[in-house]
């Protein structure tokens, strides 16, 4: 297995950073070296948010015609195609997600590419002539200018083509800070992107900490736009950062759900949905669905199901097409989910599968996990139904 090395992506190649530090990324399934991303400071980010302004105020990006923007856009989309196997294997390598995943995710970035192509031919404004006689209002569409984005470790070619391609099809120039776990990527797709016929400029990458590059990034001055997905911990900073200067900001936080099954179900196709929705990607899911809610008349029945399932999913190598769980993200993470299993046991939940790091493993692989509420977890709660008349019975998994 080689090490990638990366150095910053700055003004269309590939540049020093200011500082000497670098990040290692080791696989999480295996403990390889995979990958080496220079240690971002402040100056880097002043550097590449230098750029993305003048390739937006002096570069031809934001004076194309939108079709011009989509014949680039979609040249980007084959691009990516082209080089699918390259950029799964990164995904792969660097997160520790299942190989079928990691092809999804790219197809999607490749389908998202397409779609903001197709958004940057549609681009209209509004014209309203109800307002008197003699008179007609024009509302015309800008480009907001340069748009700072932060994307997440769970899905980095995905999130990342959630942002980068629409706000360059709207005319914006970008500076991309990716995760310090997950910035491969990040940096192919940027330079596929200048092979592609984006100038210069217009695409940048950062890689770094949040603490260091990603708190500058988001507070500079010199930003019109931040988009970030990530933790409601440091989206809360995020928002703090914009408020600086009065940057308008969008954020997508952690919400985890709760799925909720009555005995009128299809109980079958219930159960498959229960699995995907808490094992998907490895459980490392913004939307990861880590409880549920069964009416007590179906929960016995309902559990076993979603037990017979689990217990044949396989937990082990990303690279393997039967795999259903990988690697999660780290150290900390493997030691947090352990950690929720050993306090589920100490609140007196009854452990129904699962529960341990997976046996033999050398990455950080946890099996499967199944909780159903003993009765000391809950005879102290209040009774209350969710609906009049609809009783319920909670489980807690993950993995």
């Amino acid at each position: 297995m080689s090490t990638r090395s990366y150095q910053q992506f700055i003004g269309g190649r590939f540049v020093d950073g200011s500082d000497s530090g670098s990040i290692e990324r080791r696989s999480p399934a295996t403990g390889d070296l995979v990958a080496c991303y220079c240690d971002g400071t402040p100056e880097d980010v002043d550097l590449a948010v230098e750029a993305a302004r003048i390739a937006f105020e002096e570069g031809p990006w934001p004076r194309m015609s939108g079709m011009e923007r989509a014949e680039v856009l979609n040249r980007l989309a084959d691009l990516i195609r082209t080089n699918r196997d390259r950029l799964v294997r990164i995904e792969v390598e660097e997160v520790g997600k299942p190989v079928r995943f990691a092809r999804g995710d790219i197809d999607g970035a490749a389908g998202l590419t397409r779609y903001a192509a197709s958004l940057a031919m549609q681009m209209a404004g509004l014209t309203y002539t109800n307002i008197g006689d003699g008179k007609t209002a024009l509302i015309s569409r800008e480009a907001v200018g340069v748009v700072a984005l932060v994307t997440p470790w769970n899905f980095p070619a995905l999130i990342l083509s959630q942002k980068v391609p629409f706000a360059l099809a709207a005319g914006c120039t970008v500076v991309l800070k990716p995760s310090e776990f997950t910035s491969g990527s990040a940096f192919e797709i940027a330079a596929l992107a200048v092979e592609a016929g984006v100038p210069a400029g217009a695409f940048n990458v950062v890689s770094g900490y949040g603490a260091t590059a990603g708190d500058h990034l988001t507070g500079h001055a010199g930003i019109d736009f931040v988009s970030f997905t990530g933790s409601t911990r440091t989206g809360s900073r995020v928002v703090g950062n914009t408020s600086r200067h009065l940057v308008k900001s969008s954020v997508e936080l952690g919400g985890k759900s709760a799925n909720i099954v009555f005995a009128d179900a299809d109980l079958e196709a219930a159960a498959d949905g229960a699995l995907m929705g808490v094992f998907f990607n490895n459980g490392e899911c913004c939307v990861s669905g880590s409880r549920l809610f069964v009416q007590s008349s179906i929960a016995d029945d309902f559990i076993a199901k979603v037990v017979a399932r689990s217990r044949k999913m396989k937990v082990g190598d990303p690279f393997d097409d039967d795999t259903d769980v990988g690697a999660l993200i780290d150290h900390n993470h493997l030691a947090k989910v352990t950690g929720f299993v050993k306090s589920g046991i100490e609140q007196g939940a009854q452990l129904v599968l699962g529960g341990d790091v997976a046996a033999g493993a050398v990455g950080h692989f946890h099996e499967a996990t199944i909780f159903r509420p003993g009765r000391a977890a809950y005879d102290h709660l209040p009774r209350r139904d969710l609906w009049p008349g609809a009783q319920h019975h909670t489980v807690r998994y993950g993995g």
